[in-house]
């Protein structure tokens, strides 16, 4: 009994220790970690007209209350001499244990004054009208780039319109991406020319379309997956 009692009290005194050490270890140390912030001003989607001088908007970082933004590193390629879709990339500066954040803006360059290329919205339900006869339709203000290649061809960022990518919320690989060309009101799309990376496919075909400079509006229909059409009607839109 004596023996048991003596390992009991030695057993205790090696746990007491263990943990008399772990406090001199851990002494002064804190378990709180403070992450780096990054906010950026203005809108996260920048309009540019062709051949003008992107002007940042601005942003600020801060880490356990200090402010860091002078640390922020930019990373851009936006090129104001031709239209397009560009990225600008901020990267906060990283706390001691490695740990930053990161934030985007997307800014996208055209031609104020060209006459097709810009930003077209839905106009009314976009529908798509299966083989069986049923049809389905939303209504969304979703956006669809079209932006020149300056040979009378423009690149289309969506020709469904955002049904898959913005309406059903698949993402930006349920996109159909498009070469379109157009001269006066006639349109038209090569079904090789076009892609849906999510699914690795495009459209059957592409008919039934028409562009009225007077008014701004594409319509057109596109087969798909052999069992559907896609009737869409998008009206340009101005750039405030």
């Amino acid at each position: 009994m004596k023996r048991n009692i003596f390992s009991i009290a030695v057993a205790s005194m090696m746990v007491l220790m263990s943990l008399s050490s772990c406090d001199k270890e851990s002494e002064g140390k804190t378990r709180i970690t403070y992450y780096p912030t990054i906010e950026l001003k203005g809108e996260s989607t920048v309009y540019v007209n062709k051949g003008d001088e992107y002007v940042e908007p601005g942003y600020s970082s801060f880490l356990n209350g200090n402010d860091i933004t002078e640390d922020v590193q930019v990373i851009s390629d936006v090129d104001e001499s031709a239209s397009g879709v560009y990225t600008i990339s901020y990267i906060t500066k990283e706390n001691e244990d490695g740990f930053g954040s990161t934030a985007s803006r997307k800014v996208v360059v055209l031609d104020f004054d060209d006459p097709i290329e810009g930003i077209y919205v839905v106009n009314s339900a976009v529908s798509f009208r299966n083989n069986d006869g049923t049809i389905a339709e939303y209504k969304g203000d979703f956006e669809v780039l079209l932006i020149s290649n300056g040979d009378g061809t423009y690149n289309v960022s969506d020709l469904f319109a955002g049904w898959y990518d913005q309406g059903a919320g698949y993402g930006s690989e349920y996109v159909c991406e498009a070469v379109m060309e157009i001269s006066g009101s006639d349109v038209s799309v090569d079904p090789d020319d076009t892609q849906v990376p999510g699914w690795g496919d495009s459209i059957d075909d592409f008919h039934d379309a028409s562009y009225s400079a007077a008014t701004g509006t594409l319509t057109y229909q596109a087969d798909y997956a052999g069992k559907m059409t896609f009737h869409v009607t998008l009206v340009k839109q101005p750039i405030e």
